[in-house]
């Protein structure tokens, strides 16, 4: 019936996953996660739409009016998973039990689109209200269970809440989507792009209208798995232009923008939060568990055990380090209670996020730095044999190098006489080519002083690739112990 709009936290306007009184009992069978989203069927003369108009949006998301089995749109309609057969009843924690009567190209199992749990979308309700509805409802974790076929629908939208509130800022959100914004683009366009990347969880710098690495990276991870660029060095790569944003708009509309890394590293890590983190420990696995979290961010170097006498102290070092206790004096001290777990939930999810990141600048460190590499292998070749007594442009070129590596502070006068000899030996000796201006090769540019050369202008070249895009890979460790 349509592609599904799946309402993201992309307007900044998701609230917290507050569960909702089902009014039921449910006997469940077939306990599992999902990744609940939501969509609704639009209607002429609304207020305001997602995609800005009405006739955009049934383009997209179908007249809504029935599902993809044929049956009428209701109260407890769910598009599911091609593998789903169309009546297949589901309790959702929170929500009530639903029955599979559509399908959607966003729709999918566990494991495609970045997502740790299959994915179903719940129906609700009509036009503006049925939107605002979706927003504010989002995208959840959502425990539930498979019921009888035969089982009766519960779900009422009426429920879940739709504030006005949870349509604010709709009418923005074309403006972005007609600008195309790179390098050279105002302040404020950029910002508004960081803005938007915020409010989908791509990006987590400032908002400071500069066009950085962190901005340009969103783009042009997003262009990669789009297939809209093959590399950082194809035409229009990080660049917000039109096949980007139409792209963009697309995936922003049927609940695809996510960042698919970082989200399997969350949804994997949040996949038995629920066993460990929402109670207290039950069993030596829970125990192994937890011993397990600690060391992989550094806070527990014993033995995984299950023994939670093990653990007792890191636990308490974490109680103090994040002021959740006052002292090893209080009550809680060493004590696996609701305030640790809610602290250490919360830190772990940002310590996953921080070395999702870090791990993002080293790679491109390392594409740089290839980069560089060849950049200076090429200047090397360019530059051309020289030796003492002549006049020509390569002998410039090597002036001009020793100049920027701050032996050479004269003019460049390309010729090569005393003064550029001097400066080389005095060059050569710094960097451990020769040990004094007695060697054999001291004044003269032979296989090690170009070998040396090739090193430094690489690492010049480099340097200069890393202030543009802003990188610090160095701070960025730092920032993943700091979290830790």
């Amino acid at each position: 019936m349509k592609q599904i709009i799946a309402m993201l936290a992309l307007l900044g306007i998701i609230c917290l996953n507050v569960p909702f009184q089902t009014g039921a009992d449910e006997e469940l069978q077939g306990e599992k996660y999902f990744v609940v989203t939501a969509y609704y069927s639009p209607l002429p003369d609304q207020k305001y739409y997602l995609k800005g108009n009405y006739e955009d949006e049934i383009r997209l998301n179908g007249h809504g009016v029935r599902g993809a089995s044929g049956k009428g749109v209701f109260e407890g309609m769910l598009a599911a998973p091609q593998g789903y057969n169309f009546g297949t009843k589901i309790y959702l924690e929170g929500l009530g039990i639903g029955s599979v009567e559509d399908r959607g190209g966003a729709i999918v199992t566990a494991g495609n689109r970045g997502y740790a749990h299959d994915r179903i979308d719940v129906w609700m309700g009509y036009g503006e209200e049925g939107l605002r509805r979706a927003l504010y409802w989002g995208k959840r974790t959502v425990k539930g269970r498979f019921m009888a076929t035969d089982t009766k629908t519960t779900i009422d939208v009426e429920k879940v809440p739709s504030p006005l509130w949870a349509a604010d800022g709709l009418q923005k959100i074309p403006q972005i989507f007609s600008l195309s914004i790179g390098k050279g683009s105002s302040a404020q366009d950029i910002r508004a792009l960081q803005s938007l990347f915020i409010e989908a969880g791509l990006y987590h710098g400032e908002v400071d209208g500069v066009y950085n690495y962190e901005t340009m990276s969103v783009v042009f991870e997003f262009q990669k798995r789009q297939e809209i660029v093959n590399s950082e060095y194809d035409v229009g790569a990080g660049y917000w232009g039109k096949k980007t944003r139409e792209a963009f708009l697309e995936a922003y509309l049927s609940g695809d923008l996510v960042s698919e890394e970082l989200e399997v590293d969350q949804e994997t890590a949040t996949e038995d939060m629920p066993d460990i983190f929402d109670r207290g420990l039950e069993n030596k696995e829970e125990i192994a568990y937890l011993q397990k979290v600690l060391t992989e961010m550094s806070l527990y170097d014993g033995e995984i055990d299950g023994v939670y006498n093990s653990v007792k102290n890191s636990v308490l070092n974490y109680q103090l380090k994040y002021e959740v206790i006052d002292s090893d004096g209080d009550a809680g001290a060493g004590y696996y209670g609701p305030k640790t777990r809610a602290s250490l939930k919360e830190k772990l999810l940002e310590y996953y996020e921080m070395k999702h990141r870090q791990e993002e600048l080293e790679a491109r460190y390392k594409v740089l730095e290839e980069a560089a590499n060849a950049e200076a292998k090429e200047k090397l070749q360019e530059l051309g044999s020289v030796s003492y007594g002549q006049t020509s442009p390569s002998v410039r070129e090597l002036q001009l190098l020793l100049k920027d590596f701050g032996f050479f502070d004269y003019d460049d006068t390309a010729i090569f006489w005393d003064v550029t000899k001097k400066a080389i030996i005095a060059y050569q000796i710094d960097r451990g080519v020769i040990v004094s201006s007695g060697d054999l090769w001291a004044g003269l540019v032979g296989p090690g002083t170009r070998a040396q050369l090739e090193k430094d202008i690489a690492k010049k070249i480099l340097q200069e690739k890393l202030e543009a895009e802003e990188i610090d890979v160095a701070m960025m460790k730092e920032q993943v112990e700091e979290k830790i």
